[in-house]
């Protein structure tokens, strides 16, 4: 019986001495993917700073505004008119393996719901968010023009638009809920100067979240965060820190989610020399690593990737001029 034992140790020791490994140390590769105003998309290993691949140009698409992961493994780009463009569409969709666009989309110019593929005109709108649903299939897209509501539902299945909201779904901390249609509005106490009858005034604001029903637009729960304990969404855990630039600057914070504990406290800008081009940093898995999108004076682009902890520059890599914010995709190990 000893004998037997004695394999069986061995294997608790090597699995504890692994996960004490990723705890400290994180994953050995993170891949990425991001658009770039020279409209390319670069796929990255983020810990090693490389780029592994890059598309061909675009030509269809405009300056990029923002990216999303989708079903099918399909990467969204949202664009906005480029200097001296005059064609352009401004929701694309990328094949992950070949990065090659599989369609083109651009609103209808007359303003009914639906999407069209074909050649765009001067009416069509400029899009400048995209944020994917829990299951990839529907997209949020944030448009030029918000008389139909401020966003605008996609169906990256079907190809087309399905409905309107009058409650804003941004890339960062909003979390939509995997079982109905709501969205979670998360954010962490603070402070902001403020105007007020010609002099200038400190505003003082609690964390909280708000859930909100996104065919409605109702508030459906309002919770006031004591020491910004609870940074997560009502209907699941959130893994890793809350991450939180606030806005208007450059400052990044990290938040223990359960306690609120602040844990991290960084200027962006005196630590890369770079401007953030995301509001809210990506966590990545497993680690106490925050990857974000960053431009420098020159406007070349990079993909950062930050250690909270230590609150060091863990890596960069170079991608193209003013890159969209980033998204992860599987295969980090």
């Amino acid at each position: 019986m000893a004998k037997k034992t004695i394999p069986l140790i061995l294997l608790i020791v090597l699995a504890a001495f692994v996960g004490w490994r990723t705890l400290i140390q994180g994953p050995r590769d993170v891949f990425a993917y991001i658009a770039c105003a020279d409209r390319k998309v670069y796929a990255v290993n983020l810990l090693d700073g490389t780029v592994l691949r890059e598309s061909e140009v675009v030509n269809d698409i405009g300056r990029p505004t923002s990216i999303a992961l989708a079903a099918d493994s399909t990467l969204f780009i949202t664009s906005e008119r480029g200097r001296g463009q005059n064609d352009y569409y401004p929701l694309i969709a990328i094949g992950l393996e070949d990065l090659d666009v599989r369609g083109t989309y651009t609103l209808n110019p007359r303003g009914e719901e639906q999407l069209r593929n074909d050649a765009p005109d001067n009416a069509r709108l400029a899009a400048y968010s995209v944020v994917a649903s829990p299951n990839g299939r529907t997209l949020y897209l944030g448009l030029s023009e918000a008389s139909g509501g401020l966003t605008t539902l996609f169906d990256a299945v079907a190809g087309k638009v399905t409905g309107r909201s009058n409650v804003p779904i941004l890339p960062g901390n909003y979390y939509l809920s995997p079982y109905r249609a709501q969205v979670a509005e998360i954010w962490p106490s603070g402070s902001r100067a403020a105007e007020e009858g010609g002099a200038s005034a400190v505003r003082e604001w609690s964390g909280g979240v708000l859930v909100r029903d996104i065919q409605t637009g109702e508030v459906v729960s309002r919770a006031e965060l004591m020491g910004n304990r609870g940074l997560t969404p009502p209907w699941t855990s959130e893994p890793g820190p809350y991450l939180h630039i606030k806005p208007g600057t450059t400052e990044f914070d990290a938040y223990d989610r359960g306690t609120g504990e602040l844990i991290a406290d960084i200027d962006l800008r005196r630590l890369t020399g770079m401007s953030p081009m995301q509001d809210v940093p990506t966590a990545i898995p497993n680690s106490t690593f925050a990857a974000l999108a960053m431009v420098d004076e020159e406007g070349h682009g990079f993909a950062v990737v930050i250690d909270t902890s230590s609150k060091q520059v863990r890596s960069k890599t170079q991608v193209g001029p003013s890159p969209t914010n980033l998204v992860l995709a599987s295969g980090t190990n």
